[in-house]
């Protein structure tokens, strides 16, 4: 931010794949979450903001391959990045 003034940060959160296998790692995609969550409210600026992919991708239809987006999961991505770049 001090080498690029104009510049906005859009940090992600980690979704929660619904796949048993993953579930084990919910905990610490819940601790990275809220570091992140964190971290913006620490520099309280508009310049770093937090897109929150968690709360887009939380069904089942949302996945494929056990972890990966699936068409409906992309397409909910898709959504909501253009929805906050349009609230910026």
């Amino acid at each position: 931010l001090d080498k690029f003034p104009q510049a906005f940060i859009k940090l992600c959160t980690i979704y929660y794949p619904t796949d048993d296998k993953i579930e084990k790692y919910h905990p610490l995609i819940t601790t990275w979450n809220g570091e992140l969550q964190r971290l913006v409210k620490k520099y309280n600026t508009k310049k770093i903001q937090l897109f929150e992919t968690d709360k887009y991708l939380f069904a089942e239809k949302h996945f494929t391959n056990s972890i990966e987006p699936s068409f409906s999961g992309g397409k909910a991505i898709v959504a909501n990045i253009v929805k906050n770049i349009s609230s910026d």
